[in-house]
């Protein structure tokens, strides 16, 4: 069975690798529909920079809140 399996996957993986190489790039360069103008990248860079947190310590662990539910 697992032997079955692996003539399977061996089989379909070449397919899936040329299906997903043979998209081209848009012609603008762009893959997704989002448009950012210059203006807001350097608004965002500057709000990064004001707004970064700056560990002290290498060693040093952030703390992480964990709500737990009853389902």
């Amino acid at each position: 069975m697992l032997a079955n399996i692996l003539v399977a996957f061996v089989t379909v993986l070449p397919a899936l690798a040329a299906s997903l190489s043979s998209r081209a790039p848009p012609a603008d360069g762009r893959s997704c529909g989002t448009s950012i103008s210059e203006e807001r990248i350097l608004e965002a860079e500057r709000h990064f920079e004001a707004n970064k947190v700056v560990s002290n310590s290498s060693t040093e662990r952030a703390s992480i809140e964990v709500a737990v539910r009853d389902y």
